[in-house]
């Protein structure tokens, strides 16, 4: 055939182009793997316990370093959960700072007058109720309740101390918390305590009390609680204007320390 001959006829020319299929990537992948894993362990076989623990330390260190500087930059460029961060920081910050303020002022100071008193009045016991708002009812109206917070009984008298089982006291069920909110004061025998409260007088007499003096504690519109004083000898009980002089005064100092905006830097 020659050239002439060519010229006249429709050529197809077929290219076969080889792509490798998926199936091959995976052979290659797993192949690679293997390799990997084999080269492993015959580096494994050929090391000491020493030098491998330290490769692997290395590692994870590394991998740990990876975790945490990826945390850190999510929560960096999360202003949301940067706010969040720096709030209960803020928070815990607060909180600590309040706790010092109650265990390095308030609490030996307090002691420390109760002490004086109960030498200066032969008072039997003398306590601080404080109030709080523990809980809430379903729709956010909080209940209210009252610990001994403090307690000193004279040295010369045989009672116990009860300040231990006088805690989350809930004032829902008694009348005379509420009574010496509207009255500031009340100095009396435990039958007129009866009279008012049944059901506190009869906490006071299985305590021993006799004769009561109570003031109410408030401090800038704030309701902080209530002293309670009580003679369990006749004997002792001052006349009633004298002590009504001096729970006024006690009523003066205490609210003091057991308002936090005294002890703030601001106020300081």
């Amino acid at each position: 055939m020659n050239v002439n001959d060519v010229r006249g006829v429709d050529t197809d020319v077929n290219i076969l182009v080889q792509v490798p299929s998926q199936e091959d990537s995976s052979i290659k992948k797993a192949t690679w793997l293997g390799k990997a894993i084999g080269g492993t362990f015959n580096w494994i076989n050929g090391k000491s316990f020493a030098a491998i623990f330290k490769v692997y330390t290395v590692i994870v260190i590394f991998i740990i370093t990876l975790l945490v500087a990826f945390v850190g930059y999510k929560i960096a460029s999360n202003d949301t959960v940067l706010l969040q961060v720096t709030n209960k920081l803020d928070i815990n910050k607060v909180k600590i700072e309040k706790e010092a303020i109650r265990d390095d002022i308030v609490t030996p100071k307090i002691q420390e007058a109760l002490t004086r008193i109960v030498y200066a009045t032969n008072v039997d016991r003398i306590c601080i109720f404080e109030f709080h708002n523990g809980k809430e009812n379903a729709s956010g109206l909080p209940f209210r309740y009252a610990d001994m917070s403090y307690e000193e009984i004279g040295d010369a008298t045989s009672i116990d101390k009860v300040g231990i089982n006088c805690q989350n006291i809930p004032l829902n069920l008694f009348k005379f918390p509420y009574y010496l909110q509207q009255n500031k004061i009340f100095i009396g025998t435990k039958e007129e305590l009866h009279k008012i409260d049944k059901d506190f007088a009869n906490g006071v007499m299985d305590n021993g009390g006799k004769y009561i003096g109570a003031i109410y504690l408030s401090s800038h519109g704030v309701s902080l609680g209530f002293i309670w004083m009580s003679f369990h000898s006749m004997e002792n009980v001052p006349p009633k204007e004298e002590l009504q002089k001096k729970l006024e005064k006690y009523r003066d100092i205490f609210a003091q320390y057991l308002d936090l905006t005294n002890h703030t830097n601001d106020n300081k």
